[in-house]
């Protein structure tokens, strides 16, 4: 075990973070940002906040300094250190997802296959649910082993497809034979 949890309290946010983060999502919904670090060229509108559809931002940690200082939180970075076994590691993007359980699914995907500029694929992702999840609230889900898989092309229909189109790029790069197993 490179790290542990204690059970106890085995959230990766404090509470005090949770709620600096809900507060900024709020805000960044309504179009309000504190600290806004876009370049100037870049101080577009985000589109409005869809109570019935998937919202995505990406990079949110440059809209609001409180989504900054939860982002490059150190004890983050030293997860994904040991993870990873390096010594350093850099953040490459941050992604703000609301999903309403009425919005269509997110597209099964490897997440290096946004990131191709790099030429290591030795990269991690946390996720961090902001709210307790119950299976009823669409919580992440993984098909297990798939990490070992070739790297898959983007989805078509990342947050936009049905049922149908979930395992688009996924069937695409499994091996033959190999088992979907989806893990909640």
């Amino acid at each position: 075990v490179l790290f542990s949890l204690n059970k106890k309290d085995d959230r990766i946010l404090t509470d005090a973070q949770i709620v600096k983060v809900q507060s900024a999502m709020e805000r960044v919904y309504n179009g309000e940002f504190i600290a806004d670090l876009r370049p100037p060229e870049y101080r577009k509108p985000l589109p409005q906040f869809d109570p019935q559809q998937v919202n995505h931002y990406v990079h949110a940690r440059l809209l609001d300094s409180d989504f900054w200082e939860v982002a490059t939180d150190a004890r983050i970075g030293e997860m994904a250190a040991k993870l990873l076994q390096t010594r350093s590691v850099s953040l490459i993007e941050d992604q703000l997802l609301a999903k309403p359980p009425s919005s269509k699914p997110i597209a099964m995907h490897q997440d290096y296959s946004y990131w191709k500029f790099s030429p290591i694929p030795q990269l991690t992702t946390c996720w961090i649910a902001l709210t307790d999840m119950t299976l009823d609230m669409s919580p992440i889900q993984f098909i297990r082993g798939s990490h070992r898989w070739m790297t898959a092309r983007t989805p078509t229909k990342f947050a936009s497809g049905d049922e149908g189109d979930i395992m688009e790029v996924a069937d695409e790069v499994r091996p033959p034979g190999a088992a979907v197993e989806i893990v909640t």
